[in-house]
């Protein structure tokens, strides 16, 4: 029934019916149970431990649901606020539907609920079925969240740069500039807020960019100019390897903080990402771009090598056309192009469509999105992690997930597995990588992937 045909009716409306339903089931109850021969344990048809007075309160509580469905209910409003019970339910619900529809519906399939119906529908069911238990709900939106949400994840990026520079040199640089900034665009600057000792021998720095758009304000004396601010905190560090390390903050403000270090060092970043070397790989890399290397390098070794398991991989983006580098992303070209192409699901290395792209055609294999479990000091928790090659810079996003401490560990091994392949070592997997380029270069030769998933599942994730 559409919602434009479903009648109106207050809370009040809908419990009166509710209540003349309930009684109507109650006196067709009695007359079935009147003609109906007791059993010798005198339960009357009623599982043991539901008592006749749960059963009438699950009953008219499936009532109301059911009349609720065919109608739209108009509550009054309370002190100028939604009715306390309904926002929480509204917002479980939102939780839910904001995963992706596959995955709502294994989840409703898991907790026996059907499976058909838009989002919200199947969302409603699996709140129901978890008796709207916001904990319940949260823990398994973050177990089976497909991409890592910028408000709950931990994101890294790297710039390579062409050479690692001394650590001394790059400390007495830097610590002369604690609270100065410098012009890093037009109308951007970087601040230089705080100077450290970082990880693994490198100089910390903590900072802020800080961009202003002007936009013309019309008032009674004319039009003038109007600045409107931006401000983002970043947490940089450079000097550990061929890098600048810039985490949080967007993309603005990380490429303003790789620029204001490259200026402050004399360590640049480079204009693009390094290529990397396929000397240790077999025949099997023949004609796959050097980026899905670097990407299945990350795949076949790097992600076992720091134990995770349960992989899969539930988007992977290609590039189609070389896209320009870029001095400043303000001048990015905006007319239409197909620069990439994504697909979506579950178990996507597993895909024919997938392994033709990088056998045959040659596409780099630009970012995936996956998640993972892990185990650290006794702790078990489940993440969505994203790896992206960007233009001059590589993007690594950890997501909490049900565990935050045992995804920060994860992402700092992460972000120096892709350092060791990408800007400072080159291709490290050997053998492993070979074997999936192998097994790549076959499934593209199938006409239809197989029933489960084999490329990168280990036995638990299938």
């Amino acid at each position: 029934m559409r919602a434009s045909d479903r009648a109106l009716m207050t809370p009040e409306e809908i419990e009166a019916a509710t209540e003349d339903l309930a009684a109507l089931a109650r006196r067709r109850g009695r007359s079935l149970r009147a003609n109906t021969t007791v059993d010798e344990g005198g339960g009357e048809g009623l599982r043991s431990g539901h008592s006749r007075a749960r059963v009438q309160d699950q009953l008219t509580e499936l009532l109301r649901q059911s009349l609720e469905d065919e109608v739209i209910a108009t509550p009054s409003v309370e002190d100028g606020e939604i009715e306390e019970t309904e926002l929480s339910r509204e917002l479980t619900k939102k939780a839910l539907v904001n995963l992706k529809v596959t995955t709502l519906r294994r989840l409703a399939r898991e907790q026996q609920v059907a499976v058909s119906g838009a989002a919200e529908e199947v969302a409603e069911r699996v709140a129901r079925a978890l008796e709207w238990n916001e904990g319940e709900v949260a823990q398994l939106v973050l177990a089976h969240e497909s991409e890592p949400s910028p408000e709950r994840s931990w994101t890294s990026r790297l710039f390579p740069t062409a050479v690692m520079g001394d650590r001394d040199s790059i400390w007495e640089s830097l610590r002369k500039l604690a609270g100065r900034y410098i012009r890093v665009g037009v109308a951007r600057w970087f601040v230089f807020d705080s100077i450290d000792e970082g990880r693994r021998g490198s100089v910390s720095v903590q900072g802020s960019y800080r961009a202003y758009q002007a936009s013309v304000h019309e008032s009674k004396g004319g039009p003038s100019l109007q600045a409107v601010p931006h401000q983002v905190q970043t947490s940089s560090s450079v000097g550990a390897g061929k890098w600048i390390r810039v985490d949080r903050g967007g993309v603005q403000a990380a490429k303003a903080t790789a620029r204001a270090l490259g200026h402050a060092t004399g360590i640049r970043p480079l204009n693009g990402l390094p290529t990397p070397r396929a000397s240790a790989v077999g025949d099997n890399a023949r004609g796959v771009h050097p980026y899905s290397l670097l990407m299945l390098d990350m795949l076949a070794s790097g992600l076992e090598g720091i134990e995770l398991r349960q992989r899969d991989i539930s988007s992977a983006r290609f590039r189609v056309a070389e896209e320009p580098l870029l001095a400043d992303a303000e001048d990015v070209d905006t007319s239409p192009k197909l620069r990439a192409v994504s697909f979506e699901g579950r178990h996507l290395l597993d895909s024919v469509h997938a392994c033709r792209l990088i056998s045959r055609d040659g596409r780099a294999l630009v970012g995936v999105s996956l998640s993972v479990s892990a185990s650290r000091e006794g702790r078990t928790g489940r993440m969505p992690v994203r790896l992206a090659l960007e233009n001059d810079h590589i993007t690594v996003t950890t997501g909490y997930g049900t565990n935050p401490e045992v995804a920060a560990a994860v992402h700092e091994r992460l972000v120096s597995e892709v350092a060791a392949r990408a800007v400072d070592g080159g291709l490290i997997g050997g053998d492993r990588l070979n074997g999936l380029l192998g097994l790549v270069s076959q499934r593209a030769s199938e006409d239809a992937a197989p029933a489960q998933a084999s490329m990168l599942a280990d036995p638990e994730a299938v």
